[in-house]
């Protein structure tokens, strides 16, 4: 949420940069988030696999937001409108959708729910189209390897140019597990990758303005 907030809401850096995400399905993943965690990651590898960038990350985005209904049966007693405000956060991270309020009001608490609602608001395909495009099992697994394989123990990670930059609990960026401390290390994050941008021989986008002075 908030590399969203901070960089990948920025349309003009999404268009500069290669981006893709990884998601874990490994056997101890799974043993703590539970058997729906898999459907997750497979719903968001879908997005991306059939997607242009520019639709797959503002789809995604937008389910991450909602996270608390991303599961088969839906969150018990909770609408969209109240899991996108971060109404059981205990960081209180709402979402990028706070403006779409007939959305939102319309939306099921599920995962297909949601995932159907974040696709009207962003992408060019429905979420059935996008649904039954990808070959998920095999997208799944591939990627559940490469996260297993960059983790290190790291709470959080990404990869620029071959580079980890790894959040970092504790006072290096403000706090433990604070919304101060990520959003730190999500800025850091935009300023290297800003960086990179330019290494390349790239047009800045007029969002690193302030990396790049």
């Amino acid at each position: 949420m908030s590399l969203n907030d901070v960089m990948l809401k920025n349309a003009d850096v999404l268009e500069a940069i290669d981006l893709s995400v990884d998601f874990f399905g490994n056997d101890a993943s799974v043993a703590e988030h539970g058997e729906v965690l898999l459907k997750v990651n497979e719903a968001l590898l879908s997005l991306q696999a059939t997607l242009p960038q520019g639709e797959w990350w503002p789809t995604t985005s937008c389910m991450f937001g909602m996270q608390a209904c991303l599961t088969n049966a839906g969150a018990e007693g909770m609408s969209c409108g109240q899991a996108e405000a971060a109404a059981d956060d205990d960081l209180l991270l709402a979402g990028p959708e706070k403006d779409a309020a007939d959305a939102l009001a319309a939306c099921e608490c599920s995962l297909d729910g949601v995932a159907d609602t974040c696709a009207a608001l962003h992408a060019s395909a429905t979420w059935s189209a996008v649904k039954a495009a990808a070959d998920v099992k095999g997208l799944a697994k591939a990627s559940s390897a490469r996260a297993v394989a960059a983790d290190g123990g790291a709470t959080m990670w990404v990869t620029i140019d071959g580079e980890r930059y790894v959040y970092e609990e504790g006072g290096a960026y403000g706090g433990t597990n604070t919304e101060l401390g990520f959003g730190a290390w999500a800025a850091r994050v935009f300023g290297v990758t800003c960086q990179a941008i330019v290494a390349k021989g790239q047009a800045a986008p007029e969002s690193c303005g302030a990396y790049l002075a």
